[in-house]
């Protein structure tokens, strides 16, 4: 599980200093050519951990290592409580902030590596951070073990390597602007589900007063439960569509669609054109191209339902508000347990 909302990353990605990132971009990519890499993976734990702070944290992310003055880096790090030593640490007054732990790219299981890592962790009262790496994978941890991002320095991207810089280079972290990134997408987070529940239930109160009015001889209770199975079918929809697991912008080129008819004077009602897509939901549809193919949810949500199917409903409670919610990006910034 990752720590950082995207949006709050992208703000401050915003503003470093891309000359410097530029730099240490290629800096990287000269320490882990691909020549380097084959040599690296034939090295044991002893062999690279040395060169590994050298090549990343010394050239790329600008720490100055043991014994070298005004240093902020050191090997074989000492716990107050006992003998034991991580790997490195990073200080700031001499006070350990960060601790590393590091092991061969023989070592494919963290998790014994992480519990050893935050072991040490816990033996610093004032350690925040935690970064294990197996010389290939890099993994950063803020306070806790249940949240992490996780690079592959093997095949690492210009924009996996802009957000490794960001959270890593010796600026961010003896200020602290991770643990600060990480308190402000907690805000973020808390903010867009308040709105996003705000929104969400007014369209469920307008949905069931709409449903009330046009079929005013049903029982509410029945009302009330299709409702809510239509708002699940929706709420399916908006996460799938920006998860990759339907087209992009399903419910916008659904409206779009309702819209081109009506100027075509090919008027259909835009629950029609919904049902419509909920039934190839169901079976699943070959597109024009791979990205909009639609997979078959045959789960039973999207079964034909009789009631649900025949029931009638104003074009406009289904649109501005379904557009509304269809604006939040419901992979990154939205937990579903919220709804």
């Amino acid at each position: 599980m990752s720590i950082f909302q995207k949006s709050v990353i992208q703000k401050h990605l915003n503003n470093l200093d891309k000359e410097h990132l530029e730099k240490a971009y290629q800096k990287f990519k000269k320490n882990y050519s691909p020549a380097k890499i084959e040599k690296i993976r034939q090295l044991k734990e002893e062999e690279y951990q040395d060169g590994f702070l050298r090549d990343i944290f010394v050239d790329v992310f600008g720490y100055t290592l043991k014994p070298d003055a005004n240093f902020n880096l050191v090997r074989e790090f000492k716990n107050q409580a006992d003998g034991k030593k991580a790997d490195g640490a990073i200080l700031k007054d001499q006070i350990a902030i960060a601790v590393i732990e590091l092991k061969s790219t023989k070592t494919k299981d963290f998790k014994n590596v992480t519990e050893q890592a935050f072991g040490y962790k816990n033996n610093q009262p004032e350690c925040k951070y935690v970064i294990i790496s197996n010389f290939q994978k890099l993994r950063f941890y803020i306070d806790y073990a249940n949240e992490y991002e996780e690079f592959d320095l093997f095949h690492l991207n210009k924009e996996d390597f802009e957000l490794l810089y960001l959270i890593l280079n010796k600026e961010s972290i003896l200020s602290n602007l991770p643990f600060k990134f990480k308190e402000e997408t907690r805000f973020h987070e808390q903010e867009v589900s308040d709105k996003l529940y705000k929104d969400y239930s007014r369209f469920k109160k307008k949905l069931f007063e709409n449903l009330v009015k046009n079929h005013p001889e049903s029982n509410k209770l029945t009302l009330f439960q299709k409702s809510q199975k239509l708002l699940d079918r929706f709420l399916f929809v908006l996460f799938a569509e920006d998860s990759g697991l339907l087209p992009p912008n399903s419910i916008s080129r659904i409206i779009d669609t309702y819209h081109k008819l009506e100027e075509l004077d090919a008027y259909k009602p835009i629950y029609e054109i919904f049902k419509q897509y909920f039934g190839y939901m169901n079976v699943g549809r070959k597109g024009k191209s791979s990205s909009d193919d639609i997979p078959a949810y045959n789960g039973g949500l999207f079964h034909p339902d009789e009631l649900l199917d025949s029931l009638k409903i104003d074009d406009e409670i289904l649109i501005d508000d379904l557009l509304r919610l269809s604006e939040y990006d419901f992979n990154t910034e939205v937990d579903v347990n919220i709804l």
